[in-house]
């Protein structure tokens, strides 16, 4: 998996506050692994003092995905990402 630089001028693009870039891309990264969770099913139950001895394996369907951040960062420099600030918006329909 490669690395790649993000500018800052492409980040300040979309907002000018650092730290809201910073908050929105972390929230919609959380969001990403939490999308991402693989429910297993219930192992039998285990006491403390036993130990695995079996050989560990990759599951069948065990697919690589890009780092959350990475997918989060570029949704916001390209702007697919939709956010408030937390101040409430007015209403001009009055």
């Amino acid at each position: 998996m490669k690395l790649k630089t993000v500018p800052f001028s492409k980040l300040l693009a979309q907002s000018e506050d650092t730290y809201s870039s910073v908050i929105v891309s972390a929230k919609r990264s959380k969001q990403i692994v939490d999308s991402r969770v693989v429910k297993l099913d219930p192992v039998e139950a285990v006491s403390d003092d036993e130990y695995f001895t079996g050989e560990v394996s990759l599951r069948e369907d065990f697919v690589e995905h890009e780092k959350p951040i990475v997918v989060a960062l570029e949704e916001f420099v390209d702007g697919k990402l939709e956010w408030t600030d937390g101040k409430k918006i007015e209403d001009k329909t009055e």
